[in-house]
Order: structure tokens, then C-alpha cells, then sequence
């Protein structure tokens, strides 16, 4: 029996404002595909199917159309897809009962019943084949946990035991289950979470804060024949075990997944597994082309920088570039002008110009003085210089937007004091 591990999919995500569906439909024709000729028999999509909790009608119509696809062009039988932190839980429940006529199970959100997220799946004639504990991404508000009265840490700890809990009882079931065949049945576990000691790139670094949802020990290792694991965009394994893993995102989905200066040197995959009995005899990455190519030029030369992106050019395909520029700042220097007029006409497309010296003294000459008091300085400026960090490269725009919302929500909170 044959398994193919996806996820975090983030459909209908942006890249620095820049439409992906077109990447999405080469992918998801290229996994089609794939399914085919592999003789994939179950799907596993382990969370973060779409990048919002309202979809556009584009990113829908790529989810709806490749389910489809797959029932009428593969001979994949089952499809399990848990829900992801991207993910709307009400969303994706919407069409479960309907999507389970083509036999594509939906667990989205905890289920009020335990017994929901362990599913039997069986073969062409009927026979029991595989258990799948399907777990959907846990938020801290499915336990019941009383914070009230809790410091912090008290409260992590808490979250952190309630979620080994909630995998012991979806183990209990899953081997209960397993105890009613003679033939030996994989069990497969899936889970959209952190796992403790894993990579993760900087974008992701953003909502992994202190280990606060790192999860350590979920006590399965003589229950998992398999673990699927999303939330993660690099594939890799987990502790040192082959069988746990992370699939990884299908496409590049911010600058800090591209290492090397190139995204067709990074390349995605999926991870193939194929049973035979509970052991996963070959578990096996097959790597998913770029269909976009990133560049990231990195220079402290301007000439450099030009001859760098005229060799681009020269290529004559359709190429995204990130441009860091460490050279000397000099003022009233309009190489990023330069640079954007070079590319004008051409196929290839300058996403950011991070100019690195500048940055760093716009930071130095707005840096807080150590004997200026926090009410001396006042919110509004705490902010700026805040976003002015942090958001270096966005639009005047979103920053102007962003210093507006934290000083309305700054009074809202002082205000409600």
C-alpha cells in the first residue's frame, strides 16, 4: 500500500503581492500526476489547505477541481485532510459530508466525539487496511483550561499536557481498533503542531515564540507506524526518525525559505511511503519542481548588482528577484531607480531592494536614548520605530496602517483599564 504526505498547501497566498495561482494549478496538475504513476492509494493533507479563513473564489475553484480530479482520473482510493492554524474550521466542514461520497475524509477542528478523528480506512474488496488518527491543529480554547488562575508557564505547561493527553486517547482508540484484526494494520498519525528540536525558517520563527506551542513528547512511538506532520514549511524528519516527518510547502512561500541565493536550489517535495504490513518498508522524498523562479542577489556592489541582473535578462524567462544591497550609503543615491529601470520591459521582476547601510542608520538616528523615559518618548513613538525595524521593507501604506491600529488598540486597552 502506497501513502502520499502533503501539506501546508496555502492556497491562494501572495508573495510580495504577487499572484500564485498559476503556480498552484502546475502543482496540483504535477501531484495528480504523480498520484498516478506512484499508484498512490491514500492522500494525507496534514493542515493549512488555504492561506486565510475566507478563501477567494480563485483558490476554491484549484481545492474543488483537484478533488474532483482525483476521484475521476486516479485510482487513489482515500483522502484524509485535517485542518491547519491557516485554515477555517467551519469552512472546511461545510462540504465533509458530500466530499465523503468521493471518500474524502474532513477533520477540521477537535470533534465533540474522540472516535471521529480514528479512521479505518479499507481496500478494494473491503478489507481493514490502514487506521489513520487524523488530528487537526489543537488551539489552546479546545481544553479546558482555566488560566485565570494560572501564571503563564503554568498555563504553557498546562496546554502542553492536555495535548499529550488528547494523543493518548486518540492512541487508545487507534490500537483498540487495531486489536480487532488478525492481519497487521499500519497506524498512521497525523498533526499540525511544532515539534520541539524542528527547523523552521524565519517567517514561521513569527508565531513560534518561545517554544510556547513546541511540542515535546506525545508518547506514540510504539503506536506510529507513520507520523504526518504539517506547520512546518521545510521537509524534514523529526527527532532523528525517519517516520516522523514534515512534508513541507509545495512552493516557496516567503524569502527566507530560499537558501543559496536560488529557489530551483531548494527544491520542495512530497514524502511517498509504501507499507507492507505495519512497516513502512520505503519512505521516500520526491522532490516537486520550481515552478517559479527566485532569485536572491546579494551584493555590496552596484556595478556588480547591474551586471548581475542583466545576466538575468539575458536568460529571457520569467524570474523574481530579492536584491540586498550592503554597499556605502551615499546620499541621494538612486540605485534602487537604477535597477527597476533595467528590468523595465524585461521578464524579470524586482519583488524588494533592501539597502542595508540605510537601513541602519534610519534605525540608529530614530534609536531610544537609555535616559529618556517611556512616557517622555510617548506610544506613538515606541511604534514607529517599532514598525520602522521590523517592517523595514513594506509600503509607507501598510506602515502608516500598522503604527494607526497599534495606537488605536494601545488607547482601547488603556481606556478599558
Amino acid at each position: 500500500m502506497k501513502v502520499l504526505h502533503t501539506s501546508d498547501w496555502h492556497l491562494g497566498i501572495e508573495f510580495n503581492e504577487q499572484n500564485r495561482n498559476t503556480e498552484f494549478e502546475q502543482f496540483l496538475a504535477w501531484l495528480l500526476e504523480k498520484i498516478k504513476t506512484e499508484g498512490i492509494e491514500v492522500l494525507l493533507i496534514a493542515g493549512d489547505i488555504f492561506d486565510t479563513y475566507h478563501p477567494s473564489v480563485a483558490a476554491q475553484t484549484l481545492y474543488y477541481n483537484f478533488l474532483g480530479d482525483l476521484n475521476k482520473q486516479t485510482t487513489c482510493r482515500h483522502v484524509v485532510i485535517t485542518s491547519g492554524n491557516h485554515d477555517s474550521i467551519s469552512y472546511l466542514n461545510a462540504a465533509k459530508n458530500i466530499l465523503c461520497d468521493l471518500n474524502v475524509y474532513i477533520v477540521s477542528g477537535k470533534p465533540v466525539n474522540m472516535e471521529d478523528e480514528v479512521l479505518l480506512l479499507k481496500d478494494e474488496v473491503g478489507q481493514p487496511q490502514l487506521i489513520v488518527c487524523a488530528v487537526p491543529y489543537l488551539r489552546r480554547g479546545d481544553f479546558n483550561i482555566n488560566n485565570k488562575k494560572l501564571s503563564v508557564e503554568e498555563e504553557n505547561e498546562e496546554f502542553l499536557r492536555s495535548y499529550s493527553r488528547h494523543y493518548a486517547e486518540v492512541k487508545q482508540i487507534a490500537e483498540a481498533k487495531r486489536a480487532e484484526f488478525t492481519k497487521e494494520i499500519p497506524v498512521i498519525y497525523m498533526g499540525h503542531m511544532y515539534v520541539c528540536g524542528s527547523c523552521f525558517c524565519d517567517k514561521e520563527h513569527e508565531s513560534i515564540i518561545g517554544n510556547l506551542e513546541g511540542i515535546t513528547n506525545l508518547d506514540i512511538e510504539d503506536s506510529a507506524d507513520y507520523v504526518a506532520l504539517g506547520h512546518l514549511h521545510m521537509p524534514q524528519s523529526v527527532l532523528h526518525k525517519e517516520n516522523w516527518r514534515y512534508s513541507g510547502s509545495p512552493l516557496h512561500l516567503s524569502k527566507s525559505e530560499i537558501k543559496g541565493g536560488s529557489s530551483e536550489h531548494n527544491l520542495k517535495s512530497v514524502v511517498v511511503i509504501d507499507f507492507e504490513g505495519r512497516q513502512a518498508k520505503h519512505i521516500d522524498l520526491v522532490e516537486i519542481p520550481a515552478f517559479r523562479d527566485i532569485r536572491i542577489l546579494q551584493s555590496s556592489d552596484s556595478e556588480d548588482l547591474k551586471q548581475s541582473l542583466h545576466n538575468l535578462i539575458e536568460e529571457k524567462r520569467q524570474i523574481w528577484v530579492f536584491i540586498d544591497y550592503s554597499g556605502k550609503y551615499q546620499v541621494g543615491s538612486n540605485l534602487s531607480s537604477e535597477l527597476q529601470e533595467l528590468v523595465r520591459g524585461t521578464k524579470v521582476k524586482i519583488l524588494t531592494f533592501k539597502d542595508e547601510e540605510w537601513s541602519k542608520l534610519a534605525l540608529q538616528s530614530y534609536s531610544l536614548q537609555s535616559e529618556r523615559q517611556v512616557e517622555e518618548i510617548g506610544a506613538a513613538e515606541i511604534f514607529q520605530q517599532f514598525i520602522d525595524k521590523e517592517a523595514a521593507n513594506e509600503s509607507d501604506e501598510l506602515k502608516n496602517w500598522m503604527e494607526q491600529t497599534c495606537l488605536e488598540l494601545f488607547e482601547e486597552i488603556k481606556n478599558n483599564r
